[in-house]
C-alpha cells in the first residue's frame, strides 16, 4: 500500500506472478502521472480515508473503495488503484472480490462510523463582493462533532508537476449555531469564475466524513 505521487507506477512490478495471483494485492494512491494529496495537514488523503475504515474494521476492499469515493468527490486529479488477482491491470471486479475478503487486523467491528452531514449550502453567485456565507447542516455523530469545515478549490487552481505532493488549498472553519447547523464565512473569492468547496465533518476521535459538495461562483 503505497500513498504517494506516481505510486500507480509502482504496480507493474508489485503485482503478483500468476501462480500467486490471489495472495497479494497492490495498492497505490495515485496512477502515472498524478500528484497525491494530504491537504488539512493529511487528514484529507487516501491514507487517512483508508486507515480509519482499516482500524474500524472494514476489509481492505471497502476502505479502498470508501478513499477512492471520497477523493473523486475532492480531487479530480487523484485516482487511486487497486491490483489483486495477478493480471497488472487495476480496478477490476476480480480486484475488488479479492480485496472485499482480505482484513487487516482482526476485522473486529469498532462501531466508529464517520460522521455525516446531511446538507450544504446551494450553488451560489456572487457579484460586487468577496465574501460569502457557507453552511452545513444536520451534521451529526454518535461520539460528537470536532470539528466542520470546507476545502476551496480556486477556478484558477492547476496541479504542480508530478511528483509534487498537494499539501495546501485554503480553508475555512464553520462554528456550531445550533440544532446540528455550522455556519462560516470565506472572504476571498477574488477570482473570476467557479470556486468548488468540499465540506468535512471531524468527529471527536478522528473520523472524517465523505465530503459534500457546493460552489461558489464569481
Amino acid at each position: 500500500i503505497i500513498d504517494a505521487c506516481e505510486s500507480g507506477t509502482f504496480l507493474d512490478d508489485l503485482y503478483a506472478p500468476a501462480e500467486y495471483a490471489d495472495k497479494r494485492l497492490v495498492i497505490g494512491s495515485t496512477s502515472p502521472g498524478e500528484n497525491a494529496y494530504f491537504v488539512v495537514e493529511g487528514s484529507v488523503s487516501f491514507s487517512n480515508y483508508f486507515w480509519t475504515n482499516i482500524f474500524n474494521g472494514e476489509s481492505v476492499g471497502t476502505s479502498f473503495s470508501v478513499a477512492r469515493e471520497a477523493l473523486a468527490q475532492t480531487y479530480e486529479y487523484q485516482n487511486p488503484l487497486l491490483e489483486g488477482n495477478g493480471n497488472n491491470v487495476a480496478n477490476e471486479t476480480a480486484d475488488f472480490t479479492a480485496a472485499n475478503v482480505t482484513y487487516l487486523g482482526n476485522g473486529t467491528d469498532q462501531f466508529n462510523s464517520a460522521p455525516v452531514i446531511a446538507a450544504v449550502s446551494p450553488n451560489q453567485t456572487i457579484d460586487g463582493t468577496s465574501a460569502a456565507m457557507l453552511f452545513a447542516e444536520g451534521v451529526t455523530d454518535a461520539d460528537g462533532i470536532a470539528r466542520v469545515w470546507g476545502v476551496i478549490r480556486p477556478p484558477d487552481f492547476t496541479p504542480a508537476s508530478a511528483g509534487n505532493p498537494i499539501t495546501g488549498l485554503p480553508a475555512v472553519d464553520l462554528a456550531p449555531v445550533g440544532g446540528d447547523r455550522f455556519e462560516g464565512t470565506y472572504t476571498s473569492f477574488t477570482t473570476a469564475g467557479t470556486y468548488t468547496i468540499l465540506m468535512y465533518a471531524l468527529d471527536s476521535i478522528g473520523n472524517i466524513s465523505v465530503p459534500k459538495v457546493t460552489s461558489v461562483t464569481v
